[in-house]
């Protein structure tokens, strides 16, 4: 690439995933820890959707021991 090619989305793109790929690997991704408190998860479906939705989720959060609570939103 000569110095006419050079554009500032090129330049800018370059220094960008300079510096990403400096913070990942300065970020040590191998020593991720496991989180040990439960926590404790509010979930609500969007339009056209209720609890049923997340039933997925939620068996597998409740796996791991943190507390689930799906809503459905009614018209009052």
């Amino acid at each position: 690439m000569t110095l006419q090619n050079v554009t500032r989305r090129r330049l800018i793109g370059g220094v960008a995933a300079g510096i990403s790929a400096v913070s990942v690997t300065s970020s040590g991704i191998g020593s991720a820890r496991a989180q040990s408190a439960p926590k404790t998860f509010v979930l609500i479906g969007g339009a056209f959707y209720g609890a049923w939705c997340w039933h997925r989720v939620t068996e597998r959060l409740e796996k791991q021991g943190h507390k689930v609570y799906a809503f459905t939103l009614g018209i009052g």
